[in-house]
């Protein structure tokens, strides 16, 4: 993805926050899906892929969110704590009866931990926002099929007052 500035990835969320060195954080990380049998496959918000569309349809979901529960508002917790919260968010979504993909976020600067979560299929933007809300995060990753990975903000207070 190009920087945080270019166009295309800073269009999309514009109207929500507009400078924030969150987003700009948010807009250079890779967000990797990793299929059953170890295939990965690297996105960006904001930049459209065909092969997001094949997994939603090896998923037989038009939509999926990626939440993880790791660095609860974007703030560092421990290896072993980031680990215990993401083995909660994992064993509450297979209660629930969600189909899950493996996930990992990870920042272009690698100044931020990688970040393991999940994909879950077919969940509604509503039930993402609240399962990543429980989750304590400030946003998730919203995809959809014939259309780019989204941010959404789950908690815009996060964001910094550009969000609110």
């Amino acid at each position: 993805m190009a920087p945080a500035g270019h166009a295309s990835g800073h269009r999309l969320i514009r109207h929500l926050t507009p400078h924030s060195e969150l987003t700009a954080a948010y807009l250079a990380t890779t967000y990797t899906l990793v299929h059953r049998d170890g295939r990965q496959l690297d996105t960006r918000i904001g930049q459209p892929d065909p092969a997001i569309d094949a997994i939603l349809d090896e998923l037989s979901t038009p939509r999926a969110a990626l939440i993880t529960a790791h660095n609860p508002l974007s703030q560092r917790l421990s290896r072993t704590e980031n680990a215990k919260r993401n083995a909660r968010l994992f064993l509450w979504l297979q209660r629930f009866g969600a189909r899950t993909l493996a996930a990992v976020s990870v920042a272009d600067t690698g100044d931020w931990p990688a970040e393991p979560g999940w994909l879950i299929a077919d969940v509604e933007p509503a039930l993402a926002q609240r399962i990543a809300a429980l989750a304590r995060q400030a946003a998730w990753v919203g995809y959809a099929v014939g259309q780019a990975p989204r941010l959404y903000w789950a908690n815009p207070a996060a964001a910094g007052p550009e969000g609110q």
